[in-house]
C-alpha cells in the first residue's frame, strides 16, 4: 500500500476521462450495479413514517428492512460480485480516495453511535496511511494481497459512512459505492464494461444492472 497524492490522482482521472468534480462527473459515462434489497444506510438506516400530534409527518426512509445477518449475506453477495469482475477484468490494484465526492466520510458519521464501529477503522486505515481527515489523497491497494481494505470501504459505503470510491486507473474505470447498497461504475468504455457485467450477473439473480444516462 502506497499513498496516491491528489495531484497525481487527478492526474490519472484527468487521462482517464473520469470527471474530477460533481460538475464534471454528470458528463461521465456511467451506470449501475444494484441489488435487490436496497438497503438504506445498512441495518441501523430505516426508520418508518412518523406521525406527529398537529397531523404533520415525516416520510422516513424507503429502503429494504432486514436484519444484521441479512444485511451481511447480501454484502457478501455484492462483494463476491465485485471481486469476480476484477478477476475477469484482471485488476489487482486500487486506488481508494474520495475523488469527485471531495469528502472522506458524509456529514453525520462522525457524530453517529450507530455507524462508530465502521466508521473508526476506516479513519484507522486512512491515519495508517498517512492521509489526514478531510484529504483527498488516495491509498493504492492490492486486493490480490488483501481484499480487507475493499471490505472495509464497500461496508463503510453500504452503511451510509464513507464516500470514497475505488478507482483502477490501468482499466479506466472509477467505482462509486454508495448507501442504497449499489455501484456506480464511470467509464469511458460504457458498452464494453456493461456487456461484461451484465454476463457476469446470470450468476448473481439478485443483482441487476441499470444504464441510469438513458
Amino acid at each position: 500500500m502506497g499513498k496516491i497524492r491528489l495531484n497525481e490522482l487527478n492526474k490519472a482521472l484527468r487521462q482517464c476521462g473520469i470527471g474530477l468534480d460533481l460538475d464534471e462527473i454528470e458528463n461521465t459515462p456511467c451506470f449501475e450495479v444494484y441489488h435487490t434489497h436496497a438497503w438504506n444506510h445498512g441495518y441501523d438506516g430505516f426508520y418508518g413514517i412518523m406521525v406527529y400530534e398537529d397531523g404533520s409527518y415525516t416520510p422516513g426512509t424507503a429502503g429494504f428492512h432486514g436484519t444484521r445477518r441479512q444485511f451481511y449475506k447480501d454484502m457478501h453477495e455484492t462483494i463476491s460480485f465485485l471481486l469476480e469482475y476484477f478477476r475477469f477484468k484482471n485488476i489487482q490494484e486500487l486506488i481508494i480516495a474520495p475523488c469527485y465526492r471531495y469528502n472522506q466520510f458524509s456529514n453525520d458519521a462522525e457524530y453517529s453511535t450507530e455507524y462508530k464501529d465502521i466508521y473508526e477503522e476506516i479513519y484507522a486505515f486512512l491515519r495508517k496511511n498517512n492521509i489526514r481527515k478531510n484529504e483527498r489523497s488516495g491509498i493504492k491497494t492490492n486486493i490480490e494481497d488483501d481484499i480487507g481494505p475493499l471490505e472495509m470501504i464497500v461496508e463503510g459505503a453500504f452503511r451510509g459512512v464513507s464516500e470514497l470510491c475505488l478507482f483502477a486507473p490501468i482499466h479506466k474505470i472509477l467505482i462509486a459505492p454508495d448507501h442504497h447498497f449499489g455501484f456506480t461504475f464511470f467509464t469511458q468504455q460504457k458498452s464494453l464494461e456493461m456487456e461484461i457485467i451484465v454476463e457476469l450477473l446470470s450468476d448473481y439473480l439478485n443483482l441487476h444492472c441499470l444504464d441510469c444516462q438513458n
